[in-house]
């Protein structure tokens, strides 16, 4: 008999330990070297499930937040038509199942802590689905769906996908991208042939993933701010796990906070060596991670957990929350990747975090062209922010010269408020009242403050930056309330902005934490060790010198220096190194902007 969800020990406040539940769902010896490691590890990693959301304003509050989520069921009922009753299968049908030219699979253990970040050992070119299938290897194909003779005929399920929330991520796309790039600024205007305009969204990308049991993709974020919808394809294969809605689970997805991530990753270190530095959630002892004295206790973040299931509801994925996907069963999984314009400080902040990157990624097309194209900034992308601000708040809004174009804004007056359904003259009369109204609003506010705080990463010139201000100076007097980049209360603008804020300035192998503080880490063995949280810089700075020390004798020494940095009543024994001391011999990053 196969395990169960249903079997988790949760919480009274409804979370639970992470390491108890991958025993009890019987897939611990997928992440662990030795099947009973995780017995005899002290990990303190607690974590809830996603949501799940009931309604619009539902989804709308949990992507407020910057919360990854499921929909309902229905939304996917096209793609499950066409798949038929088993992913693997439809797949490996003779007519799309060869590649007309080889693609790239990553082997298990591509990407981990401690891995070269360019593993090419990890890589394996393949010629069809079923090779994968009936690899030995634990392989994981993501197959980017593009027009031309080098793809496979495999049709793109991921466009029957219908996206929740339109207002916010737009209507439905109709084709997969081209593989040629955008040459001409005329091309770029209208989204190219790498991106399509969809309204409130621009699709970014579609996908096939098509991965085996044990395939694990570690710590990483989506390529460029965006929005990402899966879903698993039914499977007739025996589940390895039941799932909360009683279909089997395929995939595990790990979420943990957006503010996180300079405690995940350490891009400073991957920087010197080329080497993945990054938590191993599975194998990372307490006393390796950062300790509060006040608190006494590991400073670590509570993880959401996504169990996607075959056939079962999709998953919207948040922008720039650092995630690792553990597949439980041999699957296969659909996904289009969005933008939305709503959005465009969480693209800030990726690009931001890439600029860092000794090997930054591709990046998308809309970033790198459209948005640098003024044309596209003046008469489309403002036009259609605008708009949204003059329908969505509560007084009118004296427009400053802003040149709106009704057809050229693409705003739908009666978008779907119902769950999947158009709404009726009633319910638009009180979208501005609406959980769903009263984050766009905030979004759109969002995205020109991002246009104008960020002019230097998205290359705007001066023109266009100055009609961003006039627009939020219109605001401001329209509705009494001050919108400046400091006092914005929108929460995922803060959030942004205050990570972005704390790694403009930073000293390499100290994590600059929240409210100021610090904490210093060594690498030692391809693992971070952290030692305990500062409240000055300075005092980290100390710190760091002594686990430098203690790792010049070896791992027992460094241990036992972390054990008592992590011990609240030893603590004190280490005072602070006076500030000069160790300055010269560290190296800072300084990345001031704008």
């Amino acid at each position: 008999m196969c395990a169960s969800v249903a079997d988790t020990a949760i919480g009274e406040d409804g979370s639970f330990l992470l390491s108890d539940a991958l025993l009890k769902w019987g897939i611990a010896d997928l992440v662990y070297a030795r099947k009973n490691d995780v017995g005899g590890r002290d990990l303190p990693w607690r974590c809830r499930f996603c949501p799940v959301a009931e309604s619009e304003d539902d989804l709308a509050k949990w992507v407020g937040q910057g919360v990854p989520c499921f929909t309902n069921t229905s939304h996917a009922k096209t793609v499950f038509e066409d798949a038929g009753t088993d992913g693997v299968e439809f797949v490996t049908n003779h007519e799309w199942n060869h590649f007309p030219k080889p693609r790239i699979a990553f082997k298990s253990g591509w990407g981990q802590p401690g891995s070269p970040i360019s593993d090419f050992d990890k890589l394996k070119l393949v010629s069809s689905f079923k090779e994968v299938v009936e690899s030995e290897e634990i392989l994981n194909l993501q197959l980017f769906h593009r027009q031309g003779p080098n793809n496979p005929p495999l049709p793109c399920l991921s466009l029957k996908l219908q996206w929740p929330l339109p207002m916010i991520f737009g209507g439905m796309a109709h084709s997969v991208l081209e593989e040629a790039c955008v040459a001409e600024e005329a091309e770029g205007l209208h989204g190219g042939k790498q991106s399509i305009d969809v309204g409130a969204g621009v699709v970014v990308d579609n996908a096939t993933r098509l991965s085996k049991r044990g395939a694990v993709t570690w710590w990483h974020l989506d390529d460029g701010g965006e929005f990402v919808y899966q879903v698993a394809l039914p499977l007739i294969s025996p589940a390895e796990l039941i799932g909360p809605t009683g279909r089997p689970v395929t995939k595990i997805f790990i979420f943990a906070p957006l503010d996180s991530y300079d405690l995940i990753c350490q891009d400073d270190r991957t920087n010197q060596d080329s080497i993945v530095s990054a938590l191993d959630l599975f194998n990372t002892p307490t006393h390796y991670l950062p300790f509060d004295a006040v608190m006494n206790d590991v400073h670590v973040p509570e993880l959401r957990i996504a169990l996607l299931e075959a056939g079962g509801p999709p998953l919207l994925s948040t922008p720039n929350v650092p995630h690792l996907v553990i597949t439980v069963q041999t699957c296969v999984m659909v996904e289009q990747r969005r933008i939305s314009k709503l959005f465009l400080d969480e693209v800030a902040y990726f690009m931001h975090r890439v600029r860092r990157w000794t090997e930054p990624p591709v990046l998308y097309s809309f970033i790198t062209n459209q948005l640098r194209i003024s044309r596209y900034l003046n008469d489309e992308l403002l036009p259609y922010l605008e708009k949204i601000l003059d329908r969505y708040s509560s007084k009118k809004i004296a427009h400053c010269d802003t040149n709106l174009d009704e057809t050229s804004c693409q705003v739908k007056t009666h978008e779907s408020l119902s769950y999947g359904t158009r709404a009726t003259d009633s319910e638009a009369d009180v979208l501005c009242s609406s959980i769903a109204s009263q984050l766009i609003r905030k979004r759109a506010v969002s995205s020109l403050l991002a246009l104008q705080c960020f002019s230097k990463l998205f290359h705007i010139d001066e023109e266009t930056r100055s009609r961003v201000n006039g627009f939020l100076q219109c605001i401001d007097k329209a509705e009494m309330e001050s919108i400046s980049p400091a006092q914005w209360d929108d929460e995922i603008w803060c959030r942004v902005r205050d990570v972005m804020q704390r790694t403009q300035q930073a000293i390499i192998g100290v994590s600059r934490l929240e409210n100021d503080t610090y904490c210093a880490r060594i690498h030692f063995d391809g693992q971070p060790r952290f030692g305990p949280i500062r409240m000055a810089a300075h005092e980290a700075v100390g710190d760091l010198h002594r686990l430098q020390c203690a790792a010049t004798e070896g791992s027992d020494v460094l241990d036992a220096l972390l054990v008592a940095l992590h011990n609240e009543k030893s603590l004190h024994q280490f005072q602070s190194v006076p500030y000069p001391t160790f300055y010269s011999s560290i190296e800072i990053m300084d990345e001031l902007f704008d």
